[in-house]
Parts: C-alpha cells; structure tokens; sequence
C-alpha cells in the first residue's frame, strides 16, 4: 500500500510539472501561436494523459505503475519542465509576422492532388500499411510520403489562417476525408486534428478560450478519446492490471487503452534495457544528414534513425521485435528521451536530449515567425500536425529536420533568385 502511494505521488509531482510547463507556454505572449498551441499539445497527449491515466490507474487498480514508467516520466517531465521555463523566460521572443495570403491556385491543385492520393490510399488495409515487408518493394515511397505530408500540412495552414471561407471549408472537408481515410489505417492521432484547427482559429480570433470553446474541445476530446477507446484492444492482461469493481470496466478499459496508445515510457525503456544505453552509435544519424537524398540515385542510403539497413532497425520496430523477432508490422511510440540515452547513454543522453529540445523549440520559433508560406508549412510538418511527436525530438529527428529547413529554405532562396530575373 505506501509504495502504491509513493508510485501515485511521483506521478503526480512529475505530472504537475508538465501541467505548469503547459500554463507557461499557453500565457507566453509575443511568441507565435502555432508555436505555443503545438508545445502544449504535445504535452497533452504524451506527458499529461499519460501521466494522469497513470495515476488513476494507480488509485483503481492493485499493483500498476511499473518503475520503468516513474523513472523515465520523472526525468523527461523535469527535462521539458526546464526546457519550457529557460525558454519562454529567459529567451527573447521572436515578433510573428502577419499571415500570409493563400494563393487559390496553388489550393486548388495541391488540394486535388491530396485527395487523389487519399482516394488510393482507402485501397490500403491497416496491415499492409505498417508492414515493412511490403514497404521496402518501394524504395522511394519515403520521398512520396514526406511529399504527401507536406501538402496535408499546407491544407492545415489554410485551415489555420485562410480567412476565405471557401478556402476553410474545403480545408476542413479534406482534412475530416483524411482522418476518415487514417483511421481505417489505424491512425487515431489524426482525430486532433480538426480540433487543433479549431482551438487556434478560437484564440486567434477571441485571444483566448471562451467558456462555449471549451464546452465544444471537451466534448470532441471526449468523443475521440471514446473512439479511440472502441476501436483499440486492450492489453490488461500484458501488463498484470487488476480492475476495481468500482471503477466500471468501461472506464477502467478506457483508462488503459490511454494509457497504452500514449504511454512511451515503458517501451522507451524496454528499447534501453533490451539494447544497451549508449549502444546505437552513429549509424543513426547518417540517414538523417542525407534524408533528402532519393533512394534511386544512392539504392544504399542509411535509413534516418535506424541501427540497420532498413526500418526495423527504428527503435519503434525494435521494440516489438524484442519479443517476436519476425515482427514486420507491428510499431510503438518510443519516449524520444530513451531514444536519446540509447544513443549516448545515461549521462550524456540527457544532456543531448534537453539540447535538441532547446534547439528544436528555436527553429519552430523561426519557421512559425517567418514571412515564407513555405517555411511555416515545413513547421507543421516537423510537429507534425496531428500526432505532435517531435516537438522536443531525439538528437537524430533534431538532425533530420534542421536537413529539412535547410533544403526548404536554399530551394525559396533559388525560386525567389530566379523570378527576379
């Protein structure tokens, strides 16, 4: 009984921390909206429910949190806690400038081209969509998908800005089409998105949540979280849950299926302990310098992130692959701090992971204030929205995206060259 309280406190001592790094970033004025918004949506869905899930978990069921899952939670969430605080208060804060206009041209021909792609990929199941067995007989179908992504984050943008209503409207179709077309793939993050669209579009227009926003963004988190809950088995047994009668199973199954969709803690020390700390080396972070490289002209390009030849070599398909290792489909979120300590150990993985987190928060900041259409784009993409997996990312994700910019920017440098001639 006092170690199941203890457990409950440390959660909950880490949690709040998060919950005061989430009010610093929402009360932050002068920084970029998109920047603020996207900061505490990441810590929404992989720090906050966790952890609160956890806790609850604790109170309704006999034995749950695991030391794995304390321990990483507890030094991520002082980690980003530092982070957050450095950041918006003792950084300067870039000036954003105004939204820039949409061309409807350029709408109308990226926003065909998206909802083609989706009407082909409704033809995929849900299987043949994470098999990597399939994946590799396409050996540019990253350079595709990376396309692909771009353009669904610049209907995003126009849904975000745009103030010509047929531009928003047919923005939030495609986006709804979408997240119906993801959801057939198992992608549940997706149900975000609509409501980040939504949550801006409010406190950009109002300056903050009227009680009527709120009442409307709890409702849909709601609705999703109990699709999501629907449509997720739940694993109880795996982790050795034992559910109060007083709980309900229905909320208890609810509590679990979050606490599994979102918990990257245990897995990210599974990675660790299954792996070594410190034992990736740098083969990681070659595919990352060479991303925008296609495949056809380099066949032996290194896969960014990955230890091996190919994707499973991810430390989201290691994972599996630790208990089964023929798995080719299934993957896991890994904590981006394990990921960290796997590549550089317990002391220096910290350290490299507070760093990327630092920088990556200051190239959003660039990206989100800048008078480039194009660059704004990429920064929904880097998040990415939905999913806000990357917002304090691994050394070698942080590697990858300065890639992205880089290119980004060098090729609108080329094209504004060149039309001034």
């Amino acid at each position: 009984m006092a170690d199941s309280i203890y457990e409950g406190f440390v959660v909950a001592f880490a949690t709040a921390l998060v919950l005061h790094a989430a009010a610093i970033s929402f009360n932050a004025k002068g920084e970029s909206l998109l920047l603020r918004l996207s900061l505490i949506s990441y810590l929404i869905f992989w720090s906050i429910i966790p952890g609160l899930s956890a806790v609850m978990l604790n109170i309704a069921t006999e034995i749950y949190i695991s030391d794995s899952f304390i321990h990483l939670y507890l030094l991520e969430s002082v980690a980003i806690y530092g982070m957050v605080v450095y950041f918006f208060k003792f950084q300067k804060a870039r000036l954003e400038t105004p939204a820039l206009e949409i061309d409807s041209r350029a709408f109308l021909i990226l926003a065909s081209v998206f909802v083609i792609d989706l009407i082909l990929m409704r033809k995929v199941s849900y299987l043949d969509a994470n098999d990597l067995d399939l994946a590799t007989a396409t050996p540019d179908a990253g350079i595709v998908l990376f396309v692909t992504s771009l353009i669904g984050s610049y209907l995003t943008y126009c849904a975000l800005i745009t103030k010509d209503k047929v531009i928003l409207y047919s923005s939030v179709i495609i986006i709804a089409y979408s997240v119906s077309v993801t959801l057939g793939m198992g992608g549940r993050m997706g149900l975000t998105w609509l409501l980040f669209v939504y949550a801006y579009r409010a406190l950009k227009n109002a300056g903050r949540l009227k009680a009527i926003n709120v009442l409307i963004i709890t409702s849909i988190a709601a609705g999703a979280l109990l699709l999501a809950s629907a449509t997720s088995q739940t694993r109880g047994d795996a982790y050795g849950v034992t559910i109060d009668k007083q709980i309900g199973v229905s909320g208890a199954d609810l509590l679990l299926n979050l606490y599994q969709k979102l918990n990257s803690y245990e897995t990210g020390m599974q990675l660790i302990e299954g792996y070594g700390p410190g034992s990736a080396g740098m083969r990681p972070y070659y595919g990352s310098v060479l991303f925008f490289i296609p495949r056809s002209i380099y066949p032996d390009k290194p896969i960014p992130g990955s230890i091996t030849d190919d994707n499973f070599g991810l430390p989201s398909r290691l994972v599996p692959r630790l208990n089964n290792p023929n798995d080719s489909i299934n993957n896991v979120g890994v904590s981006h701090l394990a990921v960290s300590i796997w590549h550089w150990g317990w002391i220096l993985g910290p350290i490299a992971f507070v760093l990327s987190g630092l920088i990556s928060l200051w190239l959003l900041r660039i990206v989100f204030t800048s008078e480039s259409v194009g660059l704004r784009v990429v920064g929904i993409n880097l998040v990415p929205i939905p999913g806000f997996l990357y917002v304090f990312p691994s050394p070698d994700i942080l590697i990858k995206h300065s890639v992205t910019v880089g290119c980004v920017y060098l090729l609108i440098k080329i094209v504004t060259l060149y039309q001034k001639q």
